[in-house]
């Protein structure tokens, strides 16, 4: 609200009176919201040859004098449709547009593979499960190893490495094969192992209950196993650290894009039309015209008492141009 102490001092005492009069007896003003302006001036001005920055920065100069704060609160512009401001104007809107279509398409681009990423880090993440897992029945004595987690690993190395039931060098295609009916069992049956050693020790154990054929090709697809699992069990964890610190750099890049295409939605929004304005009769469309408005508020902090008010001047610029032909 304006001050009294600042109405009277521009010599609007009446007013002043009136505000107060109305305000202790309950009437249309209150003391808090926006009030009802107490002086509102409208100029209107017609001249040949004048630059509209004239009037607006002579009166923004003048508002300075009296009041520190200066918040533009309206600035926007129409043109008619045939007029040449349109035209350049539609063309650097034009460019605007096209720059954040061109920053949204690899946004969203990113943006759909960090999906994909996080559903690459999950699965490494079940991964190491079973690896984990699997590594922490070796603490244990052989026999009374966890045999889950390696199982899974195991059906992982068949379906992957192996080639599954199709591959004849498989565990299930030369039991098919070759009619070594025990060698999946035995395969999937041995415990985690720590070492070599206890992987040959277990298999010599097997030597008087199996043929030794069995058992010559059980060592080799274990041995094989054995060094899949330590190998793959290296890489999954380097491929998560590898892939934690890429996907930051990548949500870092997506950001990076965001910050950029900002200022472009802002350029696009000062670009375009005011639709109100369009409709207006002052502009038609076969015609050179434009209309433009600025608004700006000016004030400045009064002691009022105990406490404080703002004095307020809102200034409301509506331009109106039209062309004019000269032959010199």
């Amino acid at each position: 609200m304006v001050s009294s102490e600042l109405l009277k001092e521009f010599g609007f005492e009446e007013e002043v009176r009136e505000i107060l009069s109305t305000t202790t007896t309950g009437g249309e003003h209150d003391k808090t919201g926006f009030p009802k302006a107490v002086k509102t001036h409208r100029m209107s001005l017609e001249a040949y040859d004048m630059s509209l920055e004239e009037p607006y920065f002579w009166i923004l100069d003048q508002m300075r004098e009296g009041f520190p704060i200066i918040d533009k609160v309206e600035d926007a512009f129409a043109a008619s449709e045939n007029s040449a401001f349109f035209g350049v104007t539609q063309q650097k809107l034009g460019a605007q547009q096209d720059k954040i279509s061109q920053f949204l398409a690899t946004t969203g681009k990113m943006v759909k593979e960090l999906f994909q990423m996080i559903r690459e880090m999950r699965i490494i993440d079940e991964r190491l499960g079973y690896y984990k897992d699997s590594d922490a029945q070796k603490s244990k004595p052989v026999y009374e190893r966890g045999r889950s987690a390696e199982i899974t690993l195991k059906g992982l190395f068949v379906d992957l490495v192996q080639g599954g039931g199709k591959s004849a060098a498989s565990v299930y295609g030369m039991a098919r094969e070759l009619e070594f009916l025990t060698l999946p069992d035995l395969f999937f049956d041995a415990p985690p192992f720590k070492n070599v050693q206890e992987l040959e020790a277990h298999v010599k154990n097997l030597k008087k209950d199996f043929n030794e054929n069995v058992l010559r090709v059980l060592m080799r697809h274990l041995r094989q196993f054995m060094q899949w699992k330590n190998s793959t069990f290296n890489e999954h964890k380097n491929r998560k650290r590898f892939m934690l610190n890429y996907l930051e750099q990548h949500f870092q890049i997506v950001n990076m894009y965001l910050t950029w295409v900002k200022p472009y939605l802002r350029h696009v929004q000062k670009l375009t039309l005011k639709s109100s304005n369009m409709g207006s009769p002052d502009l038609i469309s076969a015609f050179e015209g434009s209309m433009l408005d600025v608004e700006i508020l000016c004030r400045k902090r009064v002691a009022v008492g105990k406490s404080g008010a703002n004095g307020v001047v809102v200034a409301t610029f509506n331009y109106r141009t039209r062309p004019e032909l000269k032959v010199v």
